[in-house]
């Protein structure tokens, strides 16, 4: 190993090693019991009953595309759509890593699943079901991922094991993974690192992809099939992402609807590539300062802290003594943070009901989606 990828490497192997072997990096000291505690109950927050973030998942077909080959994942695809529950069956019955995937898909749901310690009957029953929407549209990815990936390895002579571990890695490899073996050193890092890398999973793993790829290509072939894959890892999601959010959230986007959208198309773009990176991810809110986009937030923090955020956005809405839509969403949000609940998807349904009450829109998608107003 060190001979032929060299001594940076062969240390990372051995330190993964160590990690897998030593377990998760448990808290040694107050401090860090504290920045512990600012983080737990984030994801949920955020991600818990999320429909929008349920319906971006299969966007991330485009890095199955990249890692395993168009013509497998549209097999894979084909399966799929054929026999959606008997296809999924088949590949959980074939991979024990499969079987967890829903336990074990990112960091934060892996942690939460292992949490068993002073749960109560709610908290046990949220921790099982805030992923549920958007676990079940994952798999619509992570099936046909694995079974293209599996197809492939078969085609290339492997015994049936080894194409079923071949066909498990081409799903970490494309769709990130929330066991210790599974996430890079930079998530695997202890509470304050932590802090920095809530959400980070699936961007780091566009990221090794985007690294893999530039490595290995040596040719003019391989340099132009290079082009097409940073534009299936770096774009198609950004901007389809973008388009499929206004599509879904009623309202009206004003007059000026075409050049708004090309501005926020340009901050998204901007902003996706500025994720890819820790730290570098702080200052993703400054694409929309540069593309003159609507939206742009003063700087509250890592996504770990949002709740220190959050309590000072409560605060200062209370201070004003008038209960408006700004202190209804910021202490939700607040409520969401220290308690670990929907906070996102209950803030974007009350926004929507009130748009329906008030007759600014007449669809009922407003209740899932919200309601995006001209300004």
């Amino acid at each position: 190993i060190r001979s032929h990828y060299g001594a940076q490497v062969k240390q990372q192997l051995s330190d993964w090693a160590k990690a897998i072997a030593e377990g998760d990096n448990a808290a040694s000291g107050q401090a860090e019991r504290a920045l512990g505690v600012l983080r737990q109950s984030v994801s949920v927050a955020g991600l818990g009953f999320n429909v929008m973030s349920a319906l971006m998942q299969p966007l991330g077909l485009t890095q199955s595309v990249v890692r395993v080959g168009p013509g497998w994942v549209a097999k894979g695809v084909a399966k799929f759509i054929a026999s959606p529950r008997g296809t999924a069956r088949q590949v959980n019955e074939m991979s024990a890593f499969m079987a967890n995937r829903t336990r074990t898909r990112f960091r934060e749901l892996n942690e939460l699943r292992n949490a068993v310690r002073d749960q109560s009957a709610a908290k046990e029953w949220l921790g099982r079901h805030a992923y549920w929407l958007m676990l079940r549209v994952q798999q619509s990815v992570d099936v046909p991922t694995w079974w293209g990936a599996y197809e492939k390895a078969v085609s290339e002579g492997h015994g049936d094991e080894r194409a079923i571990a071949l066909a498990d890695q081409a799903v970490i490899d494309s769709q990130g993974g929330g066991e210790l073996k599974d996430q890079a050193a930079i998530e695997r890092g202890g509470p304050a690192a932590k802090l920095f890398t809530v959400f980070y999973s699936f961007m780091n793993t566009a990221l090794n992809l985007g690294v893999v790829q530039g490595a290995t290509a040596s040719t003019p072939a391989k340099r132009a099939k290079l082009a097409a894959d940073m534009l299936l890892l770096y774009t198609v999601p950004a901007l389809l992402g973008s388009l499929l959010k206004d599509a879904l959230t009623p309202g009206d986007g004003g007059d000026d609807a075409l050049e708004k959208l090309l501005r926020k198309l340009g901050a998204e773009q901007l902003s996706y590539i500025l994720g890819l990176f820790v730290v570098v991810r702080e200052f993703s809110d400054a694409a929309k300062i540069v593309t003159g986009a609507e939206g742009a937030r003063d700087y509250q923090g890592p996504a770990g802290v949002r709740v220190v955020g959050d309590a000072l956005k409560a605060l200062k809405q209370v201070e004003q003594g008038e209960f408006d839509d700004s202190l209804r969403k910021a202490l939700v949000n607040l409520i969401g943070d220290l308690a670990g609940l929907p906070a996102a998807q209950a803030n974007r349904t009350i926004t929507g009901a009130q748009a329906l009450n008030e007759g600014k829109t007449q669809n009922p998608a407003a209740l899932v989606f919200g309601f995006q107003e001209a300004k």
